[in-house]
């Protein structure tokens, strides 16, 4: 879920972690569009 993306993403920001990446080439139908991955992610980290 887009929710444990951003906590994910979080924690990275919190060790110290200079990047997260996503997958824009999703292979199953429950993949979440990477751009407004991205956008989702970002509003909410302070990085």
């Amino acid at each position: 879920s887009a929710d444990h993306v951003v906590a994910l993403s979080a924690l990275a920001e919190e060790v110290g972690y200079d990047l997260v990446t996503f997958n824009d080439h999703p292979y199953s139908s429950g993949a979440l569009d990477a751009l407004t991955l991205m956008s989702f992610v970002a509003a909410r980290t302070g990085r």
